[in-house]
């Protein structure tokens, strides 16, 4: 209910009006190795569907930062999720690039989004390039858009030189993702 009374409250600023589905956040989780160390970057970590099943993947080893605008959401997501490798962040995604620089970390190895970007204003899109530009040079970028379609290609092809998509029928509503590299 938290996330519909979210949604219906906030709009563009909550991507869903449910949780992802364990399909999606497996999905969504494509390239977390649980092989090798990786620093992950999670963008809109609600109340941690996808949040738990990276930290069921990855390395020991690995280093998330979960970032969450909203204080409820980060709230649940602190009493769901404890692990000495996770840092919940509570901010707009348009200060972690400074926020990444004061913590030292001048590289990350993949990051997952949960943001809705086609309806985000034109500065966190842009927030988000700078992050994949600056942090982000070799990693994958991992979407969740809920639409069964492809329909955001287009918009994801100006931000990305490499561009695949996956529907994800199992979730509320269907969708997929979207893997990408710059």
């Amino acid at each position: 209910m938290i996330f519909l009374k979210k949604f219906l409250k906030h709009g563009t600023r909550v991507a869903s009006i449910a949780p992802s589905s364990p399909q999606m956040a497996r999905e969504l989780c494509r390239y977390v190795d649980s092989n090798s160390p990786q620093i992950i970057l999670e963008l809109g970590a609600g109340t941690g569907a996808v949040t738990k099943q990276i930290v069921k993947q990855m390395h020991a080893r690995s280093q998330l930062l979960a970032v969450e605008i909203d204080h409820d959401f980060a709230d649940r997501l602190r009493k769901v999720i404890s692990s000495e490798n996770v840092e919940i962040l509570v901010e707009d995604v348009t200060h972690l690039h400074e926020t990444l620089s004061k913590k030292g970390i001048d590289k990350v190895d993949l990051i997952i989004s949960g943001l809705p970007m086609p309806s985000l204003p034109k500065e966190t899109v842009a927030a988000v390039q700078k992050l994949m530009q600056t942090h982000g040079r070799s990693a994958w970028y991992s979407q969740l858009t809920e639409f069964p379609f492809a329909m955001y290609r287009k918009f994801y092809k100006r931000l990305f030189a490499h561009v695949e998509y996956r529907i994800v029928p199992v979730n509320i509503p269907p969708g997929g993702t979207y893997h990408c590299r710059i």
